[in-house]
Protein backbone atom coordinates (compact mmCIF):
# COMPACT_ATOMS: atom_id res chain seq x y z
CA UNK A 1 0.00 0.00 0.00
CA UNK A 2 1.32 3.46 -0.86
CA UNK A 3 0.81 6.40 1.68
CA UNK A 4 0.94 10.04 0.73
CA UNK A 5 1.84 12.52 3.51
CA UNK A 6 -0.30 15.65 2.92
CA UNK A 7 1.09 17.53 5.94
CA UNK A 8 3.81 20.16 5.60
CA UNK A 9 7.15 18.56 5.50
CA UNK A 10 9.26 19.07 8.57
CA UNK A 11 12.02 21.59 8.49
CA UNK A 12 15.32 20.13 7.95
CA UNK A 13 18.49 21.44 9.34
CA UNK A 14 20.73 22.93 6.71
CA UNK A 15 24.21 21.62 6.88
CA UNK A 16 26.91 24.06 7.95
CA UNK A 17 24.57 26.18 10.07
CA UNK A 18 23.40 28.25 7.08
CA UNK A 19 20.22 30.17 7.80
CA UNK A 20 17.02 29.19 6.25
CA UNK A 21 15.82 31.22 3.25
CA UNK A 22 12.89 32.76 5.15
CA UNK A 23 15.04 33.90 8.02
CA UNK A 24 17.50 35.58 5.66
CA UNK A 25 14.71 37.55 4.03
CA UNK A 26 13.40 38.83 7.37
CA UNK A 27 16.89 39.88 8.47
CA UNK A 28 17.41 41.93 5.33
CA UNK A 29 14.10 43.66 5.84
CA UNK A 30 15.05 44.59 9.42
CA UNK A 31 18.25 46.43 8.27
CA UNK A 32 16.45 49.03 6.11
CA UNK A 33 15.69 52.70 7.49
CA UNK A 34 12.01 53.36 7.54
CA UNK A 35 10.57 56.40 5.69
CA UNK A 36 9.02 58.07 8.82
CA UNK A 37 12.41 58.01 10.58
CA UNK A 38 14.10 59.65 7.60
CA UNK A 39 11.42 62.34 7.44
CA UNK A 40 11.68 62.97 11.17
CA UNK A 41 15.47 63.28 10.96
CA UNK A 42 15.20 65.69 8.03
CA UNK A 43 12.65 67.82 9.85
CA UNK A 44 14.87 67.89 12.94
CA UNK A 45 17.85 68.98 10.86
CA UNK A 46 15.83 71.68 9.15
CA UNK A 47 14.51 72.83 12.54
CA UNK A 48 18.01 73.07 14.01
CA UNK A 49 19.25 75.00 10.97
CA UNK A 50 16.23 77.31 11.15
CA UNK A 51 16.77 77.89 14.86
CA UNK A 52 20.44 78.71 14.28
CA UNK A 53 19.50 81.08 11.46
CA UNK A 54 16.91 82.86 13.60
CA UNK A 55 19.40 83.13 16.49
CA UNK A 56 22.15 84.48 14.26
CA UNK A 57 19.72 86.88 12.58
CA UNK A 58 18.55 88.15 15.97
CA UNK A 59 22.15 88.60 17.14
CA UNK A 60 23.03 90.44 13.94
CA UNK A 61 19.97 92.67 14.30
CA UNK A 62 20.87 93.46 17.92
CA UNK A 63 24.43 94.33 16.96
CA UNK A 64 23.20 96.44 14.05
CA UNK A 65 20.81 98.32 16.35
CA UNK A 66 23.61 98.82 18.89
CA UNK A 67 25.89 100.15 16.18
CA UNK A 68 23.16 102.52 14.96
CA UNK A 69 22.57 103.74 18.51
CA UNK A 70 26.28 104.34 19.01
CA UNK A 71 26.50 106.24 15.71
CA UNK A 72 23.45 108.30 16.69
CA UNK A 73 25.01 109.11 20.08
CA UNK A 74 28.29 109.96 18.38
CA UNK A 75 26.48 112.33 16.03
CA UNK A 76 24.62 113.88 18.97
CA UNK A 77 27.86 114.36 20.92
CA UNK A 78 29.49 115.89 17.86
CA UNK A 79 26.60 118.33 17.53
CA UNK A 80 26.88 119.17 21.22
CA UNK A 81 30.63 119.77 20.85
CA UNK A 82 30.01 122.04 17.87
CA UNK A 83 27.34 123.94 19.80
CA UNK A 84 29.64 124.34 22.81
CA UNK A 85 32.44 125.55 20.54
CA UNK A 86 30.09 128.12 18.98
CA UNK A 87 28.92 129.29 22.41
CA UNK A 88 32.53 129.56 23.62
CA UNK A 89 33.46 131.60 20.54
CA UNK A 90 30.43 133.85 21.05
CA UNK A 91 31.35 134.27 24.73
CA UNK A 92 34.94 135.19 23.88
CA UNK A 93 33.76 137.66 21.24
CA UNK A 94 31.30 139.23 23.69
CA UNK A 95 33.99 139.45 26.38
CA UNK A 96 36.33 141.12 23.90
CA UNK A 97 33.65 143.63 22.89
CA UNK A 98 32.78 144.41 26.51
CA UNK A 99 36.46 144.91 27.28
CA UNK A 100 36.82 147.23 24.30
CA UNK A 101 33.76 149.22 25.33
CA UNK A 102 35.05 149.55 28.88
CA UNK A 103 38.45 150.59 27.56
CA UNK A 104 36.92 153.22 25.28
CA UNK A 105 34.72 154.44 28.09
CA UNK A 106 37.73 154.71 30.38
CA UNK A 107 39.70 156.54 27.69
CA UNK A 108 36.75 158.82 27.06
CA UNK A 109 36.53 159.71 30.74
CA UNK A 110 40.29 160.25 30.86
CA UNK A 111 40.12 162.43 27.75
CA UNK A 112 37.37 164.58 29.27
CA UNK A 113 39.39 165.02 32.47
CA UNK A 114 42.53 165.80 30.47
CA UNK A 115 40.80 168.43 28.35
CA UNK A 116 39.32 169.97 31.46
CA UNK A 117 42.78 170.15 33.09
CA UNK A 118 44.30 171.75 29.98
CA UNK A 119 41.48 174.28 29.82
CA UNK A 120 41.98 175.22 33.45
CA UNK A 121 45.70 175.83 32.82
CA UNK A 122 45.11 178.22 29.88
CA UNK A 123 45.65 181.92 30.73
CA UNK A 124 43.61 184.71 29.13
CA UNK A 125 44.55 185.50 25.50
CA UNK A 126 46.02 182.04 25.00
CA UNK A 127 44.16 179.49 22.94
CA UNK A 128 44.93 176.10 21.43
CA UNK A 129 44.90 175.36 17.72
CA UNK A 130 45.54 171.63 17.93
CA UNK A 131 45.88 168.88 20.49
CA UNK A 132 47.06 165.35 19.90
CA UNK A 133 47.90 162.52 22.24
CA UNK A 134 49.37 159.05 22.11
CA UNK A 135 48.67 157.19 25.30
CA UNK A 136 49.20 159.79 28.03
CA UNK A 137 51.63 161.91 26.01
CA UNK A 138 50.19 165.20 24.70
CA UNK A 139 51.30 167.43 21.83
CA UNK A 140 49.90 170.97 22.10
CA UNK A 141 49.96 173.82 19.60
CA UNK A 142 48.46 177.25 20.16
CA UNK A 143 48.62 180.99 19.84
CA UNK A 144 49.20 183.78 22.32
CA UNK A 145 49.46 187.52 22.03
CA UNK A 146 52.67 187.56 24.08
CA UNK A 147 55.47 185.18 25.00
CA UNK A 148 54.90 185.91 28.70
CA UNK A 149 51.43 184.37 28.39
CA UNK A 150 52.99 181.22 26.91
CA UNK A 151 55.32 181.08 29.91
CA UNK A 152 52.33 181.43 32.24
CA UNK A 153 50.62 178.53 30.47
CA UNK A 154 53.71 176.34 30.87
CA UNK A 155 53.98 177.25 34.57
CA UNK A 156 50.30 176.44 35.09
CA UNK A 157 50.80 173.00 33.50
CA UNK A 158 53.84 172.30 35.67
CA UNK A 159 52.06 173.49 38.82
CA UNK A 160 49.11 171.25 38.06
CA UNK A 161 49.01 167.72 39.47
CA UNK A 162 47.64 166.55 36.14
CA UNK A 163 50.75 167.12 33.98
CA UNK A 164 54.43 166.29 34.13
CA UNK A 165 57.51 166.47 31.91
CA UNK A 166 56.38 169.69 30.22
CA UNK A 167 58.71 170.45 27.28
CA UNK A 168 58.49 173.77 25.40
CA UNK A 169 59.28 173.27 21.68
CA UNK A 170 59.54 176.98 20.77
CA UNK A 171 57.45 179.81 19.36
CA UNK A 172 57.34 181.92 16.21
CA UNK A 173 56.09 185.46 15.81
CA UNK A 174 53.46 186.16 13.17
CA UNK A 175 51.57 189.30 12.27
CA UNK A 176 47.86 188.80 11.81
CA UNK A 177 45.67 191.78 10.86
CA UNK A 178 48.22 194.17 12.27
CA UNK A 179 48.58 192.28 15.55
CA UNK A 180 51.62 190.25 16.57
CA UNK A 181 50.70 186.67 17.46
CA UNK A 182 53.07 184.03 18.80
CA UNK A 183 52.58 180.45 17.62
CA UNK A 184 53.93 177.86 20.05
CA UNK A 185 54.20 174.11 20.49
CA UNK A 186 54.90 172.02 23.57
CA UNK A 187 54.68 168.45 24.84
CA UNK A 188 53.67 167.07 28.22
CA UNK A 189 52.47 163.91 29.95
CA UNK A 190 49.01 163.65 31.43
CA UNK A 191 48.83 162.14 34.90
CA UNK A 192 45.34 161.11 35.91
CA UNK A 193 44.64 162.02 39.51
CA UNK A 194 42.55 159.50 41.41
CA UNK A 195 39.58 161.12 43.04
CA UNK A 196 38.66 160.20 46.57
CA UNK A 197 35.29 158.48 46.86
CA UNK A 198 32.57 160.87 47.93
CA UNK A 199 31.14 158.24 50.29
CA UNK A 200 34.22 158.38 52.50
CA UNK A 201 33.97 162.16 52.77
CA UNK A 202 30.28 161.89 53.62
CA UNK A 203 30.98 159.22 56.24
CA UNK A 204 33.76 161.34 57.73
CA UNK A 205 31.51 164.39 57.84
CA UNK A 206 28.75 162.38 59.49
CA UNK A 207 31.16 161.02 62.08
CA UNK A 208 32.39 164.54 62.85
CA UNK A 209 28.84 165.80 63.33
CA UNK A 210 28.07 162.93 65.72
CA UNK A 211 31.22 163.62 67.68
CA UNK A 212 30.28 167.30 67.96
Amino acid sequence: MIRVNLLSPEKKDVPGGAPEPGALTEEKKGGKISTPSAVAAGLLTVGIIGLLYITQAKTLEDKTNLLNDMNAKKTTLKNVENTLAELEAAKNDLTRKVGLINKLRSQQQSTVKMMDAVSNALPEWVWLTSLGFSGNRLSLAGKAIHNNLIADFINNLKASNSFSDVQFQGSTKQNQAGVDVFNFTLNCTYVEVEEKPAEKETTKSTSTNKAG
